[in-house]
């Protein structure tokens, strides 16, 4: 089915960002890429097969940014990404993408997380109960507890510093 471009909108808040609209009542969320890529315009016909392959294009795109936006705030584990991705709509294989993604460019290391965790709760004066807790929690790999619980202080030198 072939879907034509009726309205062309750009976003009033992020730069390089546009909402699209069919005539078939459908939208979607590009960037100023995309329309470069695909030769978006207001009037353009897009064949079901280019429509899907936009389509795709724009959500693995709509992902990425919103997990880097989600990793500027805070870091978080693969697990918690993958989920919140999943919890705003996106389908699982989107989200495992996502994730490979920001392993390969080194914005996800889980490794790196629990060591943080642990440090974080370490300087609170949690207990390695409380610790492991926050770990399973926040979907840190049980392979990576020990090698990161082995940076905890002593527990008398924390109680010492209390």
């Amino acid at each position: 089915m072939e879907r034509t471009v009726t309205k062309l909108t750009p976003s009033g808040k992020i730069k390089d960002r546009y909402y699209l609209d069919f005539d078939s009542g459908e939208s979607l969320v590009v960037t100023i890429n995309q329309i470069a890529d695909y030769s978006i315009f207001t009037g353009r016909v897009l064949s079901s097969e280019e429509f899907e392959a936009l389509s795709g294009d724009a959500e693995k795109v709509n992902a990425r940014s919103r997990a880097l936006r989600m990793l500027g705030h805070r870091p978080m584990s693969r697990k918690e990404v993958t989920d919140r991705l999943s919890q705003k709509g996106l389908n699982d294989d989107t989200c495992e993408e996502t994730a490979d993604w920001l392993q390969s460019i080194g914005a996800l290391n889980d490794e790196e997380y629990a060591r943080q965790i642990v440090r974080h709760y370490s300087s609170k004066g949690y207990g390695t109960g409380r610790i492991k807790d926050e770990l399973y929690r926040r979907g840190v790999p049980r392979d990576l507890w020990d090698d990161a619980l082995d940076e905890k202080p002593d527990s008398e030198e924390t109680v010492y510093k209390l």
